[in-house]
């Protein structure tokens, strides 16, 4: 069994690893010029429709290889919730770049764990958040916004900025939509004891079937498909991204299932992070003191919440009677019953 330590560790390598190399993927996929006609992709809802498709069946095919029961333990009603709750961040926020700049997107997405914290408050009943806790994410959170803050700064004073009210409602509908995702998933994995792997294959399969039945209805679908007919070679980087995908959600999944999806937030907004300020770094882009501050305080709230959430959960694990684990279909012993146990997790 892996510590907790070593999942926390594992988990978060893999999202930034993987995740890196979805946006190279990604980044090679739209700017590519193909065929004759030096045609570029702009399917972008497709690229998310084989991410979820790729997702689906990388997860299935590890509940296969386990000869794990297939039939998840949510319920419809909760996956469908996260995945119009993922659908619609993803919609609002892919939307929201037709008004605003990239920087003003980046800068309004980096404090997404604050809606999932919020809505966590005030809508699950089965988790709940210390002081600590709260404050470790209004640190990081503030620091990338300060960050981000003086970066579209400097772009207001060299003219490149853009943004307009209809751009910046979309982000926040992206931001609640965050929130109403991650409310769902820390229901499915601490109510319904869901497993990493039957969370991620149901997630994206609920998520792909309504991104397929919108692609049909604005007829992306027919146009993407007829790209990859006259230039077949975006097939390659296609699934290459869907791949590196399915990788990097599996690491997001055990990072959810385990530590919880504000935990995961965290950490996919620091990864976000990472790569403006590599950026910022590399292209030696003009930087102030305000910015490096940022710098140490966000990571610094991330290395010591990641250490204090290991260092729960490994408590917690100790602390756990095991005298009383019994199959969930059985019967509970006798002196159990004015304080039932909750269903054992399925791995």
């Amino acid at each position: 069994m892996w510590s907790s330590g070593a999942v926390m560790c594992g988990s978060s390598v893999g999202i930034y690893f993987f995740y890196v190399l979805i946006g190279l993927v990604q980044e090679h996929l739209v700017s590519a010029r193909y065929g004759p006609d030096e045609e570029q992709f702009v399917h972008t809802s497709f690229l998310v429709f084989a991410q979820c498709v790729g997702n689906c069946l990388a997860a299935l095919l590890v509940i296969l290889f386990l000869r794990k029961p297939l039939r998840p333990l949510g319920t419809a009603r909760s996956y469908v919730g996260l995945a119009i709750g993922y659908v619609g961040a993803m919609y609002a926020s892919n939307k929201s770049i037709l008004y605003v700049d990239f920087p003003t997107l980046v800068m309004t997405k980096s404090v997404k764990p604050i809606p999932v914290l919020v809505m966590g408050l005030l809508f699950n009943r089965s988790r709940r958040y210390s002081l600590e806790k709260i404050i470790y994410v209004l640190i990081v959170t503030g620091g990338i916004a300060v960050f981000m803050h003086e970066k579209l700064a400097q772009a207001a004073q060299s003219g490149t900025t853009r943004a307009s009210t209809l751009g910046i409602l979309l982000l926040f509908v992206s931001l609640f939509m965050d929130g109403v995702t991650g409310i769902f998933q820390d229901k499915i994995a601490d109510e319904y004891k869901e497993s990493s792997f039957h969370l991620m294959c149901f997630a994206n399969l609920y998520a792909g079937v309504m991104l397929f039945v919108g692609l049909i209805i604005n007829g992306e679908l027919f146009g993407a498909i007829a790209f990859l007919i006259r230039n077949p070679l975006a097939l390659a980087p296609i699934t290459l991204f869907s791949l590196c995908s399915a990788f990097g959600q599996m690491c997001v999944y055990v990072v959810i299932t385990h530590f919880g999806s504000l935990v995961c937030s965290t950490i996919t907004t620091a990864r976000k992070f990472t790569s403006i300020v590599l950026s910022v770094w590399w292209f030696q882009h003009p930087t102030t003191i305000t910015m490096w501050l940022s710098v140490i305080a966000v990571y610094a709230g991330v290395v010591v919440d990641m250490v204090r959430t290991t260092s729960t959960s490994r408590n917690n694990t100790t602390t756990t009677p095991t005298t009383h684990n019994y199959h969930p279909n059985s019967t509970p012993p006798a002196h159990t019953t004015s304080s039932p146990i909750s269903p054992k997790k399925r791995e």
